[in-house]
């Protein structure tokens, strides 16, 4: 089962990840901060 990307960041600590692709080629970094604020909002919006 792979592992999801809040997973890997609660795994590893980090806020901020690279992303790379199937050439494992550097493309950038995802960041935990907008998930975890749209994440936030998504709950108090459907409370």
């Amino acid at each position: 089962m792979p592992l999801t990307i809040i997973q890997i960041f609660d795994d590893t600590g980090t806020w901020h990840l690279p992303v790379v692709d199937d050439e494992n080629r550097f493309i950038g970094y995802i960041s935990k901060s907008p998930i975890v604020t749209t994440y936030r909002q998504l709950l108090k919006d459907y409370s």
